[in-house]
């Protein structure tokens, strides 16, 4: 049987938390004290965004070490929402995604624009068809596969309401484009290998496609730690 905690128990967990996060800003600012940067900058991703041109991650690493510090860096990856949970809960100190639900406590900073396309695979029915004959219309009522995270206006507003699958990370997505089955709006940077290849097409490109903006999230503190501000400082020239 499953069992679930009492009030007092999910107090405690809280308290917990709470304690746990006061001793980390504690440690970020007692190593702020000297002259050399130290302590751990925690930074929470989206899924497959590796390789877009606009993000420049690596880069703002790559400054941010070229200065001697003893900082160790934590990137982990997961779902828009749990992101904006992680930030605002202080277990991230930093997030980067397209965020579709703007949650209260925390700064969205835009960084970049990714591009979508609506693409099918080389087993669809419209992998072959004419490029003249493909338009927003013609298409509408085709099977798609959509990301559990959009808000749906996203997607139906462009007219599909045929949705057949959810996925809540890429690559899922790409499987289920791959199958055959569906159409999916996609990353174009994401799906460049998979066109190179002959395994994806985009449809009508020039007439079906959203760009989405990547932001920045962090929390609305009035302070944070000298080691968190250098980096969020080389992040924002990077990308300016």
């Amino acid at each position: 049987e499953g069992f679930e905690l009492t009030e007092q128990g999910n107090l405690a967990i809280l308290a917990t938390r709470r304690l746990l996060q006061s001793l980390d800003d504690f440690a970020l600012d007692v190593s702020g004290l000297g002259q050399k940067l130290a302590g751990q900058l925690k930074i929470g991703i989206v899924d497959s965004i590796v390789t877009d041109p606009n993000l420049h991650l690596s880069e703002a690493v790559a400054q941010f070490k070229a200065q001697p510090n003893e900082v160790l860096i934590e990137i982990t990856e997961d779902q828009p929402q749990v992101l904006q949970q992680q930030v605002r809960s202080g277990d991230r100190h930093l997030g980067i995604g397209s965020f579709p639900h703007k949650v209260s406590g925390l700064r969205y900073e835009p960084l970049y624009t990714e591009t979508h396309s609506l693409y099918c695979a080389d087993t669809h029915a419209l992998f072959a068809a004419p490029p003249e004959t493909l338009t927003l219309a013609s298409v509408r009522d085709q099977q798609i596969v959509s990301r559990g995270y959009w808000r749906e206006e996203l997607v139906r507003n462009l007219g599909f309401e045929n949705i057949g699958a959810l996925v809540y990370q890429i690559e899922p997505q790409l499987i289920l484009i791959l199958s055959g089955q569906y159409l999916g709006f996609f990353p174009d940077h994401t799906a460049r290998r998979w066109v190179e290849m002959g395994r994806l097409r985009a449809i009508a490109p020039q007439s079906i496609t959203y760009r989405c903006t990547f932001d920045l999230v962090t929390r609305r503190d009035p302070e944070t730690s000298r080691m968190i501000g250098r980096f969020l400082q080389v992040l924002r020239g990077v990308h300016g």
